[in-house]
């Protein structure tokens, strides 16, 4: 039986649309003026439903026509997108799903309690040690949220995932990780490891776990200490990606000339720009803060109005810190070993030497091809070629470390990235 789940407008409905005829039923009601007013406070609700009980779509449309279907239970086999509408979301029902959510909302209560007495012990609410005992316990209730889960959790799925891998073989698909994914869900939940068929997000997560906890604790172990079914699985791992190296080798003879690409910088002169404009989505959060900012003043004859004020403008010089910063801290996200498999190759391929402007075309496909892969927080990845050639130095250096191979962050890419080191 499907869980219940509600969703009141289409962009906070699932991601992909898993409803079925045969799970569906409609059910037709006319709406006066109080439920489609209604609908706009059934947003926030309908997106918080989404997020715990995935399970039942319903969606109101401008017609006034109320569709109720109901999906797939969580027991078929599913990745968590084809799921959730995001990974947020995916995290936050993992938590309310948690056999210690009550474990953890009994320890909020408890470090809230000890610190609002602390602070009224003291007399003051905002004295430099109640603002001290706050802090503490914040600290304290953050690091025992069960939100942040690791892979070091269940060290038995080490085993499962070298076996899984090992029976796949070298000439396996980007794809078979979501299938390898699935399994090691199915694992874990048969085994009493994790409280539902949804510990990895995706395939791409599941080969993160495997390199950080299969594939690099082996080959940084000496060779007559390697586990052997791990071993096996690590070289599998390795010629999976000599494959990958040659399938673009092959497609490369073959592709068809794509229409050009465009860099930000065709549009913007100055990459300060694009960040401000990449940040730019954070203005929609202004009307909520500032009716924050009202519900804290109180009456506008209150002597705090001036308080408001300052918040107000800490509120604004704040959000426009994170305006500049969106664009930055999204360019750290880690690139995927495919993924610089695939700018290694495009390096080899343009060889565009010390020119900038030889680097803008490595930029726009590389851009391109992380557009269309997805799994980045953030749409063309590189302003110019000079920003491009900068990130591809700064790769080189975890690759091909001058401390030596042994301290490289990814060992399976050094045979591919030894021609370039002078770059």
């Amino acid at each position: 039986m499907g869980v219940l789940h509600f969703s009141f407008f289409r962009p906070f409905c699932l991601r992909k649309e898993i409803t079925r005829k045969k799970y569906s039923d409609f059910v037709t009601c006319r709406s006066s003026s109080a439920l489609m007013f209604s609908i706009y406070i059934y947003k926030f609700l309908g997106k918080l439903m989404v997020t715990i009980y995935p399970g039942i779509y319903l969606n109101i449309g401008h017609s006034a026509m109320v569709q109720i279907s109901f999906a797939p239970s969580l027991d078929c086999p599913q990745l968590s997108p084809e799921l959730f509408t995001s990974y947020l979301s995916w995290r936050l029902h993992n938590l309310v799903k948690a056999s210690y959510l009550f474990v953890w909302l009994f320890a909020t209560a408890c470090f809230s309690l000890a610190a609002a007495i602390i602070s009224k012990e003291m007399g003051n609410w905002f004295s430099e040690t109640a603002k001290v005992c706050v802090f503490l316990s914040l600290a304290a209730l953050f690091k025992s949220i069960p939100f942040w889960k690791t892979a070091k959790l269940v060290p038995e799925l080490y085993p499962q995932l070298a076996k899984e891998v090992a029976e796949l073989g070298p000439n396996y698909s980007p794809k078979d990780w979501d299938l390898l994914a699935q399994h090691a869900n199915e694992f874990l939940f048969k085994e009493g490891l994790w409280h539902s068929k949804l510990y990895f997000y995706d395939g791409e997560e599941c080969l993160h776990c495997f390199r950080c906890s299969v594939y690099l604790p082996t080959v940084r172990t000496a060779s007559e200490k390697r586990n052997g079914q791990l071993a096996l699985a690590a070289q599998i791992y390795e010629k999976s990606l000599g494959n990958y190296w040659n399938a673009w080798e092959a497609a490369e003879n073959t592709q068809v000339e794509a229409p050009r690409q465009y860099l930000p910088k065709d549009r913007y002169r100055f990459s300060i720009l694009y960040d401000w404009a990449y940040g730019a989505k954070h203005i929609s959060y202004f009307p909520l803060l500032w009716m924050l900012c009202s519900l804290w003043s109180g009456r506008k004859n209150d002597s705090r109005t001036v308080d408001l004020s300052t918040f107000g403008g800490l509120v604004v010089v704040f959000y426009t810190i994170c305006m500049f910063w969106e664009r930055p801290s999204a360019k750290e996200f880690p690139l995927t070993p495919i993924q610089i498999l695939k700018f290694l190759k495009l390096v080899a391929e343009l060889k565009p030497g010390q020119s900038d402007m030889e680097w803008d075309g490595v930029a726009r496909k590389m851009n391109a091809f992380l557009n269309e892969t997805g799994g980045l927080r953030i749409i063309n990845y590189f302003f110019d070629g000079k920003e491009c050639r900068a990130k591809f130095q700064l790769i080189m250096a975890k690759v091909i470390p001058n401390s030596g191979i042994e301290k490289s962050s990814f060992p399976e890419l050094i045979k591919f990235a030894s021609e370039f080191k002078t770059i």
